[in-house]
């Protein structure tokens, strides 16, 4: 449904968020031996997540990246928001260019239905409160 692209920031970001804290950032190869992206594809991933104020960044010895704000404040559509943009939200299904609440194509009112309920979802959901479940998922294994 998204990008490749976005795939890799959401799971570089669940990763940063697991393994970074006030004091410690977590560095690129650590980042990409642990979620299998390629170092040179996720290095552009993270400069867009830090240009979007979603990531920090500091170079040097003990460089690399952590969450800018609180995990309690950054939600999902805010990833997909900065790496993808909205035009999976905006654009019609059929990929017809003249649809709109005045002028539906044959499945715009289902799925305007599903949109909203879907960006609903991603903007509920903190990335805290998605690693604390996804913790607790693992505990249960």
């Amino acid at each position: 449904m998204f990008t490749k692209s976005c795939d890799y920031g959401i799971l570089a970001t669940f990763y940063i968020a697991n393994n970074s804290n006030e004091k410690k950032y977590v560095g690129l190869k650590e980042i990409a031996d642990a979620t299998s992206i390629p170092p040179h594809f996720l290095s552009k991933v993270l400069s867009i997540l830090v240009k979007n104020k979603i990531l920090s960044s500091t170079k040097g010895l003990n460089g690399g990246f952590k969450l800018k704000r609180n995990a309690t404040k950054i939600n999902m559509l805010d990833i997909i928001k900065a790496i993808d943009g909205t035009d999976i939200f905006d654009n019609c299904l059929l990929g017809l260019k003249e649809c709109s609440d005045e002028n539906p194509c044959l499945i715009h009112d289902h799925y305007k239905i599903i949109k909203e309920d879907f960006i609903n979802l991603l903007s509920k959901e903190t990335l805290q409160v998605l690693i604390e479940h996804l913790k607790n998922r693992e505990n249960k294994n």
